[in-house]
C-alpha cells in the first residue's frame, strides 16, 4: 500500500515536472495507482522521474514524517511542490552523505602523513595576525606531532590523551597535561585525528557535519555538539581535494580565527626533530 501511494503521489508529480501541468497533475492525485501508473508508463521522461521519486520517498522515513506534518498544505494542492523540494533536498542528502562515506574511506587507508603547515592566528587585540610555520605529523590512529619551526622552535606531541610540549626556546623541561583539561585543543585534535583516521563515527559523535562537494574539492564544517566545547571552539571549517585537507580555519568562542595552511610532504618524510 505504501509502496502504491509513494508511485501515485511521484507520478503525478512527475507529470507535472516532466509537463509543468498542474491540472493535470492534480487529476492524477485523485485517481487510483493503477490508472497513474498506466498513463506515466507511456511517458517516458515521466516514468524516470516518478520511478526515482518513488524510490526515494519509500526509503526516507524522515520524508515521510515531513509529508505528514505538511498535509494541510497537501489538502491546499500544494503536494507536489512539497514532495518535489523535499526529495531533491533528500536526494542531495543522501548523495553527499555517501560522498563523505567515501571521503573519510580514503582518508582512513592511508595510516601516516606528513605536511609543512602555516599558521596565522587573527585576533581583536592585535592589528595584524600571528605567523609561524613548521611541519605535521599523523600516524593513525591518534598519534600527532607538531613542530614548529619559526619564529622560535617549538613542538607539540599527542598520542591519545596525553599531550606534551616542549619549548625549546626557552630551554624548560618539556610539559605534560591531559587532553582533556584543554577543551579548544581537544575539539581540535579530535577533528583532525577522527577526519585523518576516517572515522566518521566518531566525527558525527563529536560534531554537527555540514559537507559540501564540489568535484575533486570539498569543504566540511564541524560544530561541536556540546555546548560547553562551542563556547570555546565555535566551529572548524576543513577544505580540501581528494584525501588531503588543504586549509583549517578555527573560530573560537570569542569570534578569533586561527588560519592553517596545509602543503603534503611525502610519506617517507619524517618531521622535523
Amino acid at each position: 500500500m505504501a509502496a502504491r501511494w509513494a508511485f501515485g503521489t511521484a507520478a503525478a508529480c512527475a507529470l507535472l515536472l516532466a509537463h509543468g501541468s498542474p491540472a493535470r497533475a492534480a487529476e492524477h492525485e485523485a485517481a487510483s495507482p493503477e490508472a497513474v501508473e498506466a498513463e506515466v508508463s507511456h511517458d517516458e521522461r515521466a516514468l524516470e522521474i516518478a520511478r526515482r521519486m518513488a524510490d526515494a520517498l519509500a526509503g526516507a522515513p524522515a520524508l515521510r514524517l515531513t509529508m505528514d506534518i505538511a498535509w494541510d498544505a497537501v489538502q491546499r494542492g500544494a503536494r507536489c511542490v512539497l514532495l518535489a523540494a523535499a526529495l531533491l533536498a533528500a536526494t542531495a542528502a543522501s548523495a553527499n552523505g555517501q560522498d563523505l562515506t567515501r571521503l573519510l574511506a580514503e582518508f582512513g587507508s592511508q595510516r601516516e602523513r606528513h605536511a609543512r603547515f602555516v599558521e596565522r592566528r587573527f585576533s581583536a587585540l592585535s592589528k595584524s595576525p600571528l605567523q609561524s610555520s613548521g611541519t605535521l605529523t599523523f600516524r593513525a590512529p591518534d598519534f600527532l606531532h607538531k613542530v614548529t619551526l619559526a619564529p622560535q622552535r617549538e613542538s607539540v606531541q599527542i598520542e591519545g590523551q596525553r599531550v606534551t610540549v616542549r619549548a625549546d626556546a626557552l630551554g624548560t623541561a618539556p610539559q605534560t597535561f591531559n587532553l582533556s583539561d584543554a577543551p579548544p585543543l581537544a575539539a581540535l585534535i579530535d577533528s583532525l585525528r577522527a577526519t585523518l583516521s576516517g572515522d566518521l563515527a566518531a566525527l558525527r559523535r563529536n560534531f554537527e557535519i555540514d559537507y559540501a562537494p564540489g568535484g575533486k574539492e570539498w569543504r566540511m564544517t564541524l560544530t561541536p555538539r556540546e555546548r560547553a566545547v562551542r563556547e570555546a571552539v565555535a566551529k572548524i571549517d576543513l577544505r580540501g581535494a581528494g584525501p588531503d585537507i588543504a586549509t583549517i580555519e578555527i573560530v573560537d568562542g570569542a569570534g578569533d580565527l586561527t588560519l592553517l595552511a596545509l602543503t603534503p610532504l611525502p610519506a617517507k618524510r619524517t618531521s622535523a626533530q
